[in-house]
């Protein structure tokens, strides 16, 4: 699992608090499905995906409304990651827990790459752009009472 440093923040106080949320989410989902907890499992999954949802959504406005030029590509990444949280939480249902397992590991590597790699790009990018001063604070309609 990867553990959250400042070396992975984007420099937009609403999009780390989400990556941190995301990789809690996900270890307590791992736990529960290497224990076998049905319940656990399925309830870490509902949350893993209602807080990627949040989150994607946020990640895209702050993107377009930044002019990020790789938004379309930032966003077909997010669907990939949907998509295998949804065939886990098949798993899940179905009783499948080593397969569940393993595209849990496939979502927490997709994390892993977008939070060291992708994310860190648009981070660099707003900052090159002299635009995290801009968004570091900033909240969306919606983001400040919306609860995952």
């Amino acid at each position: 699992m990867l553990n959250w440093s400042d070396a992975v923040s984007v420099g937009v106080g609403v999009l780390d608090e989400d990556h941190k949320l995301i990789l809690v989410v996900a270890e307590a989902l791992q736990r529960a499905l290497i224990q076998r907890e049905r319940s656990l499992a399925q309830a870490g999954g509902e949350v893993l995906v209602e807080a990627c949802k949040a989150h994607f959504r946020r990640e895209e406005e702050l993107l377009s409304a930044a002019a990020f030029p790789s938004v379309d590509e930032h966003r077909l990444g997010h669907i990939v990651c949907l998509e295998t949280i949804d065939q886990m939480r098949q798993d899940v249902e179905r009783g499948l827990w080593l397969p569940a397992q393993a595209r849990l590991g496939e979502v927490i590597d997709l994390v892993k790459h977008r939070l060291l790699v992708e994310d860190g790009e648009y981070g660099r990018w707003l900052k090159q752009h002299h635009l995290v001063p801009i968004y570091r604070d900033l909240a969306f309609a919606g983001w400040e009472t919306e609860t995952v």
